[in-house]
């Protein structure tokens, strides 16, 4: 859901549902989720910017091996 939210697929574009259900599924260990959610966080997104919260979900995706989130760890210098 926080994706189509997030692009505007088959509604409207918005950034504060998009970040409500991107939470979600990060929450709830969806490790595609993990990684959005850091997006939001780390580009204000349907929230504020928040640097620790962004490295936190990008580290929470990183241990299931989601291959972008390990890049930007890497990135990042994120252990």
């Amino acid at each position: 859901m926080g994706y189509f939210y997030s692009h505007g697929l088959g509604t409207e574009q918005d950034p504060e549902k998009a970040f409500y259900w991107t939470r979600r599924a990060a929450e709830h260990g969806d490790r595609d989720g993990q990684y959005n959610l850091a997006e939001c966080y780390a580009d204000g997104f349907g929230v504020e910017r928040n640097r620790e919260q962004a490295e936190y979900w990008y580290r929470e995706a990183a241990r299931q091996n989601q291959e972008s989130a390990v890049n930007k760890c890497r990135e990042l210098g994120i252990l």
